[in-house]
């Protein structure tokens, strides 16, 4: 390897390792935003609960409002997590083509052998679980989301049919 091609190949390590810390800073800030959400939504279900033991909630005014917020909250976890997504993608789409970069100037690619034997055997599509849940997918996140809005919206209904 010549001096130009290691300066070349450093260069290129720091945006692929920049890339990478991007990604891993989002995630940690995009598990802690959607468990704060369903903080949110298992609180205010509680709480109804128990207001509904001390007789002191009236559900049929309290429902319109707890369906409102809850679908803005679900929206809001929604699009903040579509985002994240497309900002994690475009940030392992670097990295990989970065890493790409790297193995042809040390010439350190993968053999067809390599690709062939390991890369294609550990495939999460054979996996007997569901693609969505092997990874860190926004789904399995606004999934959640979405049966603690369900469950939230039934509490409060069931609430205001107590009386």
């Amino acid at each position: 390897m010549t001096a130009e091609d290691k300066n070349r190949f450093d260069s290129i390590s720091v945006m692929y390792k920049q890339a990478w810390n991007n990604f891993n800073e989002r995630r940690k800030y995009e598990s802690k935003i959607s468990f704060g959400v369903y903080t949110v939504y298992a609180f205010t279900i509680a709480g109804i609960f128990i207001q509904m033991e001390k007789d002191t909630i009236k559900g049929d005014i309290f429902l319109p409002g707890i369906i409102v917020i809850g679908l803005l909250v679900l929206i809001l976890h929604g699009l903040y997590l579509k985002g994240a997504s497309k900002a994690n993608f475009i940030d392992r789409k670097i990295a990989v083509h970065f890493e790409k970069h790297m193995q042809k100037l040390t010439a350190t690619e993968f053999d067809n052998d390599f690709k062939t034997n390991f890369i294609s055997k550990t495939n999460l599509s054979e996996s007997k679980i569901p693609f969505f849940l092997c990874t860190w997918d926004p789904r399995v996140s606004l999934l959640i989301s979405f049966i603690l809005y369900l469950s939230l919206i039934l509490t409060t209904w069931v609430s205001s049919k107590s009386y």
